[in-house]
This record gives C-alpha cells, structure tokens and sequence, in this order.
C-alpha cells in the first residue's frame, strides 16, 4: 500500500505545473535550504540585481545554463520533491516562498553573484577555465556564501578593488583586497 502511495505521490508531483513565483522559491530553497532567511534573501536580491542589469525577468535569470547551480543537474519537480520531504524542508520552501512574496531590502550591497565560502576563500578552483578579463569584488558574507560584483573588466569601475581578476587566461591575486573572514555585517564593504 505504501508503495502506491509513493508512485501516485511521485506521479502528482511530476505533473504539478509550476508558477513563477514557486520556481523563483524552489531555486532559492536550492541555493540556500541551509541558510538563514538573510541567506536566502540575498539569494533572491542576487538574481534581482542581475535581471535589471540584463533587462531580464529574475526567472529568466536563474534558468540561464550554469548560473544557478540547483539546475544544473535537477528539475522543479526534482526539488520541489525535495521540499515536501519532511517537516523542515516544507517549512524551508515556505520561507522561500514568503521571500519572493516580500523580498525586503537588499543587504548584498548591490551584488550580482555569489560563491560558496569554500570557493572564495580558494580551497575549490573554479575560475580557471576563464577566457575574459573578470574581477570579483566582495560585497557581504552571509552564511556560508560571498556575495559581490563579478565585472567583465579590469580594473574595475568606480574605484572598486579586486580580490582576484582573471587576465588573458590567467588568474591573478590581488592581495592586499583579500578580506579576512568576518561574520555576517561585519565584512568589509569596499568603497
């Protein structure tokens, strides 16, 4: 009996439709289950910030290939399946959806991207295949996620310092911006 639940579970599941507003809160759920509602609004602020730069919607945004990682390899349903495993993955994916709902203010401080701390801080190399001028400039540090201006040109504009910039290929440290790691409000918000 148990198992035709889960089959006629699966089977709603897969053909629910989705609104808008439930894929943006799926990728947030995605992105950042594990963060607090801070986290996760940033998250949402991210993909806002990029879509009025692009003249995009958000969704539009979050479903460009490789941009949102949660996509890469799952489906809305596959996620959504995911947040309605459980008591705090349905009170996660609720908070998500309140967040899109309300996004509040931006506390990225205007950011475009985000990498995990793990990428930022080095111990994973992720920017090496890189084929263009980029520099990375930290704006905040929330959770477990930097989140700053990825820029297409070196140096950057408006006085902004680089912690790394990609030159013809090549991945270059620029030192003396690399913060030391501080907790949420306390990362250095350059000029």
């Amino acid at each position: 009996m148990k198992s035709l639940l889960e089959n006629w579970n699966n089977f709603l599941t897969e053909q629910k439709s989705f609104t808008d507003k439930e894929k943006i809160a799926l990728v947030i759920f995605g992105e950042a289950r594990g963060e607090s509602n801070a986290g996760k609004r940033a998250v949402l602020h991210v993909a806002m910030n990029r879509a009025k730069h692009e003249g995009k919607s958000v969704l539009e945004v979050m479903q460009e290939p490789g941009q949102f990682s949660i996509l890469n390899d799952n489906t809305f349903a596959d996620i959504y399946k995911e947040a309605q495993s459980g008591d705090i993955p349905k009170k996660k994916y609720a908070e998500s959806l309140e967040i899109v709902s309300n996004p509040g203010k931006d506390i990225t401080g205007g950011s475009t991207h985000y990498l995990t701390t793990e990428l930022y801080y080095g111990k994973r190399k992720w920017w090496a295949d890189y084929d263009k001028n980029i520099c990375w400039v930290p704006m905040i540090e929330i959770g477990k996620h930097v989140f700053g201006i990825e820029t297409g040109t070196y140096p950057p504009p408006d006085g902004l310092k680089c912690v790394y910039s990609i030159e013809k290929g090549k991945r270059k440290y620029n030192m003396s911006t690399v913060p030391a790691r501080h907790d949420f409000g306390q990362h250095p918000k350059l000029p």
